[in-house]
This record gives C-alpha cells, structure tokens and sequence, in this order.
C-alpha cells in the first residue's frame, strides 16, 4: 500500500488500506492521518469518516473524534458501523449511557453487528440486566463461535441460570473476578 501511496498519493483506496493496516496495528496516529488523507480527498466518504473517529478517539481527541463520526452517521445514516464507532468513541470518554444509545441504534440497523452485540452486552451487565446481556452474548457467539472474551467462557451459563467460577455477572456484578475465578 505505502509503495501505492507513493506512487500516487491521491489514491484513495491506498490510503483507506494503509489506515485500516495501521488501525489493526493500533498505529493511531498514523491511521488518524491516512484517514484524513482520504476524508481530504472524499469529504463524504463515511467508511472513512468512521475510521478516522476511531483512531481520534483512540488518540484521546475526544471533539475531532465525535466530529468526524457525526459526519460519518451524517454521510450514511442507514449504516451500523459509524454508530458502532461513536458508541466505541463514547464508552472511552466514559460517556456510557450515550454509548449505550449508539450500540442500540447500531444493532436497529444491522442485528449482526457483532461488535455492537458485545458492546451492548457489557452494559447490560453493568445495568444487571442479565437476561437481555444473554441473549446479546449468545448472539454474538451464533456469529462467532468461541468469540467470548478469555475469562468470561462461562458467563453465558451463569446468565442463564447457572454457576461459572468467572463470571463477572451474578456473584460479582460491580467487580471483575481474576481469571482463575479466585478473585
């Protein structure tokens, strides 16, 4: 991609590439910047936009972030993935009941946002809604098999009835138990 970039740098989808391996990278600032490359080139391109949010956010530029996202639900308000993102961007300024909005609005435009299912689960957790929170997992785990974070394998048992040794929910729901389910 960089040799594309070079090559010709007003080639966009290079640059939207070059984020997206930069992002996976948790390179931030180096994704904020081939995002903005491409929002520079294709002001309305929401993918972008989106992306662009994420590694703001990521970076702690907390306005530009939300900017950027609100551009990017602007630019395709039928999207899940910038709602997904704003929602992201929002739980990391510890905005959780408007994150919480986002996940919803997410999952009203795509039931399969596997993201947004998780994220929306979490809270649920928090709120001690269990029911909903496993129904939410199990959705998530019907996309991704296995796709339950380590530690948390038997919170699905424990949210519909039974016990886990590491579950964070039921016996602990304001605390995060240790792996081993010691503590």
């Amino acid at each position: 991609y960089e040799r594309s970039i070079a090559l010709r740098p007003q080639f966009a989808a290079a640059l939207f590439a070059a984020g997206r391996q930069k992002l996976a990278l948790r390179d931030w600032q180096g994704a904020a910047a081939s995002f903005g490359a491409v929002v520079a080139l294709q002001p309305d391109d929401a993918r972008a936009l989106a992306n662009l949010g994420q590694a703001l956010a990521a970076q702690g530029r907390n306005e530009p972030a939300l900017t950027a996202l609100q551009r990017a639900i602007e630019a395709n308000p039928a999207d899940a993935a910038p709602r997904y993102a704003m929602g992201w961007a929002l739980d990391r300024m510890g905005r959780g009941e408007e994150a919480f909005a986002r996940y919803e609005e997410a999952l009203a435009r795509d039931p399969r946002h596997f993201e947004a299912l998780r994220a929306l689960g979490r809270h649920c957790v928090r709120r001690a809604d269990y029911a909903r929170a496993a129904g939410l997992f199990g959705a998530a785990a019907a996309i991704a098999p296995g796709s339950l974070p380590r530690g948390n394998g038997g919170a699905l048992t424990a949210l519909r009835g039974g016990s886990s040794p590491t579950c964070p929910c039921p016996r602990a729901p304001s605390g995060r138990r240790s792996r081993s389910g010691r503590g």
